[in-house]
């Protein structure tokens, strides 16, 4: 199995240029599409991260884009359709599937992480991302896949646990070493420490047992990314 990852420019695109005006974070999946003309349709799950009025305004005006169509809501997860080009045939061709969602951030840079049976299948859509995008390749690779990452519905976290969750992963709390201490999270979330302890607290207990239980575990150590393009095989 080949295993491609790249980093793309979608800052104009229908999700990317969203989250970056509203500062949001983003997961896609695409789980179906169909090519008719020159137009492409994405059946997608949307998981969103951010600050909960962003994602509001965020939604709002998705809805409003012609591209996307019948949209359906629980919590952060949205499905809907989205209608793209027919340029990107390749990305949604047969034989290409999602090994990980598609990660969006604040940007709208998007990190796609596809496989195929066939290399060449990958180069089509590097090739793509590079045509349309400012694409920065972070992998090609022929290797057994060892995990697959869906999403999937995340345990019954309060909003404030979501919230606590969410600001301490995007500040670096969970990096080493540790970019920031609770004591500046509870600040920034304008909570007294102990409330911000606890909530952060309820969240792991829920998460870390779920993660074990409902999936193989796998973790990545966080890399540069110029280190990584170092060790990008080309076979």
């Amino acid at each position: 199995m080949w295993t491609l990852k790249v980093e793309v420019d979608c800052s104009k695109g229908i999700l990317g240029s969203r989250t970056k005006k509203f500062n949001i974070r983003a997961l896609a999946y695409p789980v179906s599409s169909h090519h008719v003309g020159n137009k492409i349709y994405v059946y997608c799950i949307l998981c969103l991260f951010g600050n909960n009025e962003n994602k509001k305004q965020f939604l709002k005006n998705l809805k409003k884009d012609p591209k996307f169509v019948g949209c359906e809501q629980q919590g952060d997860i949205i499905i809907g359709q989205i209608i793209e080009n027919a340029k990107y045939v390749s990305v949604y061709g047969p034989g290409i599937f999602p090994i990980e969602p598609t990660y969006i951030d604040e940007n709208g840079q998007e990190v796609w992480t596809l496989g195929a049976w066939e290399k060449e299948n990958l180069i089509e859509i590097s090739l793509v991302g590079r045509r349309y995008h400012k694409e920065r390749l972070l992998k090609l690779k022929k290797s057994k896949i060892k995990y697959m990452s869906l999403l999937s519905i995340l345990p019954n976290l309060s909003e404030k646990q979501k919230i606590a969750m969410d600001l301490a992963i995007k500040s670096g709390y969970y990096d080493f070493p540790k970019k920031i201490r609770l004591v500046e999270l509870a600040k920034e979330m304008r909570i007294a420490y102990s409330t911000f302890q606890a909530h952060l607290k309820k969240a792991e207990q829920k998460l870390i047992p779920y993660v074990f239980k409902r999936a193989n575990y796998h973790m990545e150590t966080k890399t540069n990314k110029d280190q990584l393009e170092k060790k990008i095989i080309w076979q």
